[in-house]
């Protein structure tokens, strides 16, 4: 398949480019290799920090347990691996 870029530069194809994904370009000689960026899952927040008599807290909606907490950790951890 050919493309072929319009006055603008700009290069059409739904097939290969649809609307609102991000690509990063390589230059490799003549040729041009773009690699289609996977978008980052927001990140999943337990509480907000809130400050009470002088100090920061983090307020949690609901029951917080050491397990839940651990699960969180054990989560972001395995997501950066």
């Amino acid at each position: 398949m050919t493309l072929t870029a319009d006055s603008r530069g700009r290069i059409a194809s739904l097939e290969l480019f649809p609307p609102g994904t991000s690509f990063e370009p390589e230059v490799d000689g003549t040729r041009i290799i773009l690699k289609r960026l996977v978008p980052e899952e927001p990140k999943r927040v337990l509480g907000k920090l809130v400050r009470r008599n002088g100090r920061l807290m983090l307020d949690v909606p609901g029951e917080i347990t050491p397990e839940a907490i651990a699960k969180a950790v054990r989560e972001e951890r395995d997501s950066r691996a």
